[in-house]
């Protein structure tokens, strides 16, 4: 199972990414900043089937590129969400949970089931590597856009892609010591449902 770890924050007052970007603990210590152009539908079925047995959805394009993805056993402690995470790129919805259980997900019972959009976040996302050392490493993330309907959101995710979770857990919070962020315990779909 592939698993996604990661710290969520939400930044406070006139702050922006340049902010985020330029701090000393970042800045050299980071890749080439990327802007990808995020609209997300979260899916389910009608009688809500998927999120009954705790699976989340979603279809994403990616700067114009089709990505469905299943995420499943979220366990939350603060800013830190650790869950299984599986994807496909690949735009047939009718088929996502067949593409999804080929790549691992626990999608079987979704079989032949219709799906259909329960949520949508659409959102600007600039985004670099950050290797404070070697064998540890992260994906840094500044978002900001819309969620649902109307509701504009900015927040800061650090995705672990080598190392320990207590490594990456030790730097997000020294981060958010120094730029005041607040941890944010709702993923993006749980707080768009609030907005449609």
């Amino acid at each position: 199972m592939a698993s996604e770890i990661e710290l969520k924050y939400v930044p406070q007052g006139s702050f922006s990414r340049e902010t985020l970007f330029s701090d000393p603990e970042i800045k050299g210590r980071m890749g080439e900043i990327k802007k990808i152009s995020m609209e997300t539908e979260y899916l389910d079925t009608i009688d809500g089937k998927a999120s009954s047995l705790g699976i989340t959805l979603r279809r994403r394009c990616e700067n114009g590129e089709s990505v469905i993805y299943a995420k499943s056993g979220k366990s939350t402690i603060g800013a830190l969400s650790i869950r299984g995470e599986w994807r496909v790129a690949s735009d047939d919805v009718k088929n996502a949970a067949k593409l999804l259980a080929e790549e691992g997900a626990p999608t079987e019972q979704l079989f032949g089931k219709e799906l259909c959009i329960t949520a949508k976040v659409s959102f600007t996302r600039y985004e670099c590597t950050v290797t404070p050392h070697s064998g540890f490493s992260f994906s840094l993330s500044y978002d900001e856009g819309v969620l649902g309907r109307d509701h504009n959101f900015c927040e800061i995710e650090l995705e672990l892609l080598d190392g320990e979770c207590e490594e990456l857990l030790e730097f997000g919070e020294k981060l958010a010591e120094k730029l005041s962020l607040i941890p944010e315990t709702r993923s993006k779909y749980k707080r768009a449902l609030l907005y449609m």
